[in-house]
């Protein structure tokens, strides 16, 4: 018992954050009992359990994943939408095969969908969640509460307010940082963000100081791009139309310590068959480099 006690003390202070009542349960017991059901005994009492985590945390075998896609959900986008509906479950037993049978793994997912200013849909979000099934109903629709699907609208002129996705995912619950732990924003996107220093040649912009005409989109980006690289997220993004949206990556890039990866081929764009490929094989660089 000695090593849950030091589990669940070490985890108190998650016990104050919002809708987090019992962490022990929801961040411990979930990879303790995938331990068990590799190691595979038929029982299992307090001083197994105990012997059990002991040979997880010696092979550095909890691990904890999060994973956040912020995606462009306005009109141009709908093909992409459907991939993250249909491959998102994968996503998550690709990550766990990554990770290898010597570990366990504690994997959530959230979504934030943005659109632009003005758009009568503007964000929608789900919190993080260790039911990747409840990630995929949300996108899907659920009959029986009413919730709509995610589907592709809105949108305007060329920009669109990626910068209020990325305020969204930073102000979400976030596992606190400790020794493997991976934290990654897919950022998604055919658009750049508004503001003059993201855009490319000829691109025209309607709000480009935000929807009040009063908000530097420059300076918006410094406090949310520094928020998150403070917190340890990797940022990863999946180009579809990389000349209009290289301004926009190459100027998030000076505000992140020029650590933001780009998924697929370089300078190439993406197609919505290759989200899944492009997003497990660099899961498997990061989980590598944990170490």
């Amino acid at each position: 018992m000695e090593v849950l006690q030091k589990v669940e003390e070490m985890l108190k202070p998650l016990s104050t954050k919002p809708n987090i009542t019992d962490p022990l349960e929801v961040y411990f017991k979930p990879v303790s009992k995938k331990l068990l059901d590799r190691l595979g005994p038929e029982s299992a009492d307090d001083s197994e359990l105990t012997v059990v985590v002991q040979s997880g945390f010696a092979k550095g075998g909890f691990i904890s994943v999060d994973l956040c896609f912020v995606m462009d959900c306005t009109g141009s986008m709908g093909a992409w939408i459907e991939a993250a509906k249909k491959n998102v479950i994968d996503i998550a037993k690709a990550v766990e095969k990554e990770i290898g049978e010597s570990s366990a793994v504690n994997f959530r997912c959230s979504f934030v969908g943005y659109r632009d200013f003005k758009d009568t849909l503007g964000l929608e979000q789900i919190a993080f969640t260790a039911k990747v099934e409840d990630v995929k109903l949300f996108l899907e629709g659920d009959t029986k509460s009413g919730k709509q699907p995610i589907t592709a609208s809105g949108g305007g002129d060329e920009p669109e307010d990626m910068l209020g996705g990325l305020e969204a995912a930073d102000k979400l619950e976030w596992v606190e940082d400790r020794p493997g732990l991976l934290k990654v924003i897919c950022l998604v996107a055919d658009a750049p963000c508004h503001g003059p220093e993201f855009l490319p040649d000829m691109c025209h912009d309607d709000f480009p100081k935000g929807q009040s005409g009063a908000q530097d989109q420059s300076t918006r980006a410094d406090a949310v791009l520094k928020s998150l690289h403070s917190k340890n997220t990797k940022l990863w993004f999946l180009p579809i139309r990389p000349d209009r949206t290289n301004p926009t990556i190459n100027g998030f890039n000076k505000r992140y310590n020029k650590e933001i990866v780009t998924l697929g081929a370089l300078g190439k764009a993406t197609v919505p068959e290759e989200l899944k490929q492009n997003i497990t094989k660099q899961f498997g660089i990061a989980l590598a480099q944990l170490g």
